[in-house]
């Protein structure tokens, strides 16, 4: 019976008065360890800052001995006036300079510099006391009202309990107002698990981590999905912009390929080819069918062909300050023709039953009447064109000499 109870007591939890005791009496802990360290540390470096003093006195002794250093003299014997005109031995440095002067001013510029390490670490000397003076403060009230509010056998939950719970509070808020000079990471009083870096905040890598997993969460898309009767591979087409930065910068892998119309709006279309799917790989007519899906989901579509550029992922940039789904590529893979025409039926009576497509977009008009929309791509190239000019203009002001293509056929310089 008497070792069941004993099990009960080990197994009981603690009361909150003790756990707040620990935690504060931990966060001192690990601070004041820290201060010690630190205090080492500055006291070596003050060590070595306050040899400035032996080196201003080696270089005023060399400078004023320099009209006896002629060619040859390495070795003098000369009075130090700084000593009361006792005579020491000068030896110059030949290893490490080529001349007196040389070594003068050397060590006159090390001495400047320790003799401003010393202030520095004088400085933080100081704020390193004051931190342990905090500390060591905080922790003799922590342990009077531990003594207050326990008896022979730790800390109890009676009377005194609200008391010290009040008392460990207000120690709590002393160590936090002033964590800046004792440098206690806030984490440790809430008794956050989190890994934190110097400053008591999350690492980057955690951050970044952090944007991803919202970002996977958060991802929506809307794209249609197909599949290619010639290699049974998936082809993305985008719906609308957010699709297309969907397609463009989540869903793209290293073997897909990315196509887009050149030269006017349009959607985004990816071939996902994954290479431990076991797939065949893409066909030139599916190719084909992509290029003239590109072609059907964009304002080339009233055309009879339309000019498609083929690109990998890997050479898709984001424009800075780009609006949502505008890509702009490094790097073209290759040009295809595409035919809006030849696109499934199914996709051409989708359309026409939302009034984006009718018979006189399939190219052809009565007698001989241009399609509106071919006035628009002809519009929308010409500004693009006008665009590119100004660019290449600005950037030659500018000296800026980088080429934003690739490749001679590369489309680099225009956005998708």
């Amino acid at each position: 019976e008497e070792d069941e109870e004993e099990e009960d007591e080990e197994e009981e939890e603690p009361s909150e008065v003790t756990k707040a005791y620990r935690i504060l009496q931990n966060a001192i802990s690990v601070t004041l360890e820290s201060n010690k360290k630190q205090y080492k540390s500055l006291q070596s470096e003050l060590t070595k800052a306050q040899q400035s003093e032996s080196f201003l006195q080696r270089a005023n002794l060399i400078t004023s001995n320099l009209y006896q250093f002629t060619p040859g003299v390495t070795t003098l014997t000369v009075p130090d006036w700084e000593n009361d005109g006792v005579e020491v031995k000068l030896k110059l440095d030949t290893d490490s300079y080529k001349s007196a002067q040389e070594e003068a001013e050397d060590l006159y510029a090390r001495a400047r510099k320790m003799k401003r390490g010393t202030v520095v670490v004088q400085e933080l000397l100081e704020k390193n006391a004051k931190g342990r003076t905090v500390l060591e403060r905080a922790n003799a009230e922590l342990e009077k009202v531990c003594d207050a509010a326990s008896d022979n056998s730790g800390i109890s939950n009676g009377a005194a309990a609200a008391d010290a719970m009040d008392d460990m509070s207000a120690i709590r808020e002393e160590l936090t107002s002033s964590s800046k000079l004792t440098g206690m990471k806030l984490s440790l009083l809430t008794n956050d698990t989190t890994t934190t870096n110097k400053k008591g905040k999350q690492t980057h890598k955690q951050q970044q981590q952090k944007k991803k997993k919202k970002k996977k969460q958060t991802a929506s898309h809307t794209c249609r999905e197909l599949i290619s009767p010639y290699s049974g591979l998936k082809i993305h087409v985008g719906r609308n912009r957010r699709d297309n930065e969907y397609i463009s910068f989540n869903l793209a892998r290293g073997t897909d390929i990315w196509f887009h119309a050149r030269g006017c709006p349009g959607a985004h279309v990816l071939i996902q080819y994954r290479r431990g799917d076991h797939k065949t790989p893409p066909t030139p007519e599916c190719m084909q069918l992509a290029a003239n899906l590109a072609a059907f989901y964009s304002d080339a579509r009233t055309e009879r062909k339309a000019v498609i550029t083929a690109a990998e992922p890997k050479h898709i940039q984001k424009p800075r300050g780009a609006p949502l789904g505008a890509v702009k590529l490094r790097q073209e893979l290759k040009s295809l023709v595409g035919n809006p025409v030849d696109v499934p039926e199914e996709l051409k009576l989708a359309r026409g039953e939302s009034g984006q497509f009718g018979g006189d977009e399939a190219g052809t008009r009565s007698m001989g009447v241009k399609a509106k929309n071919r006035k628009k791509t002809a519009s929308v190239v010409q500004q693009n064109q006008a665009k590119k000019r100004l660019e290449k203009r600005q950037k030659k002001k500018r000296g800026n000499k980088e080429d934003s293509s690739a490749s001679a056929g590369a489309a680099g310089g225009d956005w998708y």
